[in-house]
This record gives structure tokens, C-alpha cells and sequence, in this order.
């Protein structure tokens, strides 16, 4: 948007599963539908998705998103996601 990146992750194909992390949007592009077009396209792609921090605001988020939080292993934190949702 306006030739500079708003909203970015980092993103990691595993076999079974994408793990993602640093999901950011710039503070002035906020509450405009960035993390959601990013986390649509991941759940295109595999619906399973694996999130590798623990933070409250963002589960609050991907559990709108439609995802379920199925536990946690090691440090990661594992989600599934409804393809439809």
C-alpha cells in the first residue's frame, strides 16, 4: 500500500502442515482486513497451520478466524482451521 509493506509473516511449509509466526500489521493499517487476507491464503493452501507464539490478542483473533486451538508442543502452539471459515 502505497509502496511500503503494511502487514507481513514469517512462513515455514512443513510436510502435513505451514507453520507461521510474526503475523504484523502496521498500527495505521489496523482493523482493515490485512491479517485476515493473509491468514484466508494460508488456509487455502493447508488448513492445518501451526502458530509458534502464545499471545492472547492474537488468539482472540484467529479463534474469530474460525480456529480451534488443538494444544500445545515444545513451544509451538498448534491450530486447525474449518477451510469454509
Amino acid at each position: 500500500v502505497d509502496s511500503r509493506i503494511v502487514a507481513m509473516c514469517s512462513i515455514y511449509k512443513k510436510e502435513g502442515y505451514i507453520m507461521f509466526g510474526r503475523l504484523c500489521v502496521a498500527p495505521d493499517k489496523r482493523k482493515q482486513g490485512f491479517a485476515r487476507l493473509i491468514l484466508d491464503y494460508l488456509k487455502s493452501k493447508n488448513n492445518k497451520l501451526v502458530w509458534t507464539t502464545n499471545n492472547p490478542e492474537l488468539d482472540a483473533f484467529y479463534t474469530k478466524m474460525g480456529g480451534v486451538k488443538t494444544g500445545v508442543k515444545n513451544g509451538f502452539v498448534y491450530w486447525k482451521w474449518n477451510a469454509g471459515v
